[in-house]
């Protein structure tokens, strides 16, 4: 079994993953997933902007999550 994540959309308090896991012996998708996961203050008890490490991280993987699509403003 071959397992991956990725982000697949950044946004500025939430992000959004994507998993899948391929049997090698199947040579096939075996799962597939997403999780939409949401940056938390505790202290302040209300939703946050990403960290800027953690935006800068997931920016340096995948550069073109930081651009908007055309016609967004």
């Amino acid at each position: 079994m071959l397992a991956g994540a990725r982000v697949i959309e950044l946004g500025e308090d939430p992000f959004t993953m994507g998993y899948r896991v391929v049997s090698v012996a199947e040579e096939a998708v075996a799962a597939e997933g997403t999780g939409f996961i949401v940056s938390f203050d505790y202290r302040a008890r209300a939703k946050a902007p990403v960290l800027d490490v953690v935006r800068r991280a997931i920016l340096t993987m995948d550069p073109k999550l930081g651009r908007t699509p055309a016609g967004d403003s």
